[in-house]
């Protein structure tokens, strides 16, 4: 989905959030779109109000290390990533975002295993299959 798919999507969750102010989906879809328009604080408010109201979801662990990766904060990345990997194993992004926090922390073995497990996951994921094979060099 383009960037401009992501900021019209935005109103329609807006108005999803007033019906279901807590819906994990809903929360979590928002955030991600405000991340992928390119508005990073109002994706880290979304996030932020919804752990104030008790909202927990894998998606939003995602998003929050997403918002971590971008300032650099790797270890916080990867807590969260582990996290949204731990709610739901299975799926693909959440272990190639935790390989991505692992290489930038030099743990090149670990990023290889996540990046294996996102790859073995959903073998179409291929920003997964790229950093397997860019993290080969470093091993």
């Amino acid at each position: 989905m383009g960037k401009k798919k992501y900021v019209k999507a935005i109103p329609y969750l807006l108005t999803a959030l007033e019906e279901f102010p807590n819906h994990p989906v809903v929360i979590s879809n928002l955030a991600v779109c405000y991340y992928e328009s390119g508005d990073r604080d109002a994706a880290a408010r979304t996030v932020a109000n919804a752990r104030e109201r008790g909202v927990q979801s894998a998606e939003l662990d995602n998003v929050s290390g997403l918002l971590e990766l971008r300032r650099q904060q790797y270890t916080k990345a990867l807590e969260y990533f582990y996290e949204a990997s731990k709610k739901d194993p299975r799926v693909s992004v959440y272990h190639n975002h935790m390989g991505v926090a692992l290489f930038n922390l030099k743990k090149y073995p670990h990023a290889y295993k996540e990046f294996k497990t996102a790859v073995n996951l959903d073998p179409h994921n291929k920003e997964a299959e790229r950093n397997l094979n860019d993290c080969e060099d470093f091993i």
